[in-house]
């Protein structure tokens, strides 16, 4: 979810050929080139396995409700990141409508976006923590039908290894941002 450029569903997709993987974004347009190379023969570095939809967490495509097994929101952004910290019900209650029951929801948050100066979109609202987590947004996560089952700060060998154009932006010539992990299950 939040699939930007598309560089990280695709190098999953790879990884994975037997996974079906799709990379949903509603700014289509960033998608276009990689979605090119997906389509070419895998001995070519293609991933026919790798589908992208145009579309946001807030409006999930009809076809993909209740099929998903795990959904990823790796250094979402923009209303994304909004409606998983704030949280709101909208986002929530899309990406639950995506998942069969007993999916996953992996969120990895780069803390470092309330650093002045910080983006509209996130004024106002707490930098999430592991105890914000817990303490605050748990209750509104099970309210959609997920389980928070861990809240973590991951450490800098886990940062850098995160598979995402944007974490490696955050983390070019510079210490590793710091990076909060949820995990929640989907609620059956």
């Amino acid at each position: 979810m939040g699939a930007g450029d598309g560089k990280a569903a695709l190098r999953r997709a790879r990884a994975d050929p037997a996974a079906t993987v799709i990379g949903v974004e509603p700014a289509w347009q960033q998608l276009v080139a990689v979605a090119g190379r997906a389509r070419q023969r895998p001995e070519r570095g293609g991933a026919p396995n790798l589908w992208f939809v145009a579309a946001t967490a807030e409006e999930p495509p009809a076809e993909l409700l209740g099929v998903v097994d795990e959904i990823h929101a790796t250094m979402p952004w923009g209303s994304l990141l909004a409606g998983l910290v704030r949280p709101e019900r909208r986002t929530l209650d899309g990406l639950a409508a995506l998942a069969k029951p007993g999916a996953a929801l992996r969120v990895l948050i780069a803390t470092d976006a309330w650093r002045e100066p910080v983006p509209h979109a996130l004024r106002g609202l707490e930098r999430p923590s592991p105890e914000l987590v817990t303490n605050a947004l748990a209750c509104a996560y099970a309210s959609a039908g997920w389980r928070i089952t861990d809240a973590r700060w991951l450490d800098t060998v886990e940062t850098r290894a995160v598979e995402s154009s944007w974490a490696r932006r955050l983390t070019r010539g510079h210490a590793a941002p710091a990076v909060l992990r949820i995990d929640a299950t989907r609620d059956g």
